[in-house]
C-alpha cells in the first residue's frame, strides 16, 4: 500500500526537478534573450505551482487535450519569435554571443537612433545604441514582444508538468 501511495509523489517531483533544470539550463541559454533570462528561475516556481494545483485524482481527458493545445500554441509563438525578434550580437573582450528581444517597429526615437548609428537592422542597432535603449526604440511592439515571450515561455512549462504530473493516490485516512 505505500508503495502505491509514494510511486506518484516521487514520479511528480521527479518531472518538476527535470522541469525546473531544463529551464535553468538549456532553456535558459538556447531561448531566452537577455532580457529575460531571470525567467529561467522563474520557470521553477511555474513547475512547482503546476505540481500543486494538479487535481488528487488527475486531469480529465479535456483538460489534457487543452494543456496540450496550449503547450503547441506557446511552442509556436516562441519559436516564432526567437526566430523573428531575437538577435544574436557579438559583444565584450573576448567577444561573446549575446541575445536581445526586440520589437517589429521603430519608435519617433528608434528612427532617429537609426539614422544616427546608420542602420535599422535591429541587430547593429542594438549594437550601436546599447541593449537598455531597446524598449524606448521599439515601443509598443517591444512591450507586446516582451509579454508575449514572458507568457508563452512560463506557460509551456506549466502546461508540460501540469499534464506530466501522475495522480496522487488516496491517502489512507
Amino acid at each position: 500500500m505505500m508503495e502505491r501511495i509514494e510511486r506518484p509523489r516521487i514520479i511528480n517531483w521527479t518531472i518538476v526537478i527535470a522541469a525546473s533544470t531544463l529551464s535553468r539550463t538549456l532553456l535558459r541559454a538556447s531561448l531566452l534573450p537577455q532580457q529575460l533570462i531571470w525567467l529561467g528561475d522563474a520557470g521553477i516556481i511555474v513547475a512547482l505551482v503546476a505540481l500543486i494545483v494538479a487535481p488528487r485524482h488527475g486531469l480529465s481527458d479535456k483538460i489534457k487535450i487543452l494543456l496540450a493545445i496550449l503547450a503547441v500554441m506557446f511552442l509556436v509563438v516562441l519559436g516564432v519569435e526567437r526566430s523573428l525578434l531575437v538577435e544574436t550580437i557579438k559583444l565584450g573582450s573576448p567577444s561573446m554571443d549575446f541575445k536581445f528581444l526586440h520589437g517589429w517597429t521603430l519608435t519617433a526615437y528608434g528612427q532617429q537612433a537609426a539614422a544616427q548609428c546608420g542602420t535599422k537592422n535591429p541587430g547593429d542597432l542594438i549594437s550601436c545604441t546599447g541593449s537598455e535603449a531597446v524598449p524606448a526604440i521599439y515601443g509598443f511592439s517591444y512591450i507586446a514582444a516582451f509579454l508575449a515571450y514572458f507568457i508563452s515561455y512560463l506557460g509551456v512549462i506549466f502546461c508540460i508538468v501540469a499534464f506530466l504530473v501522475r495522480p496522487r493516490s488516496m491517502q489512507p485516512d
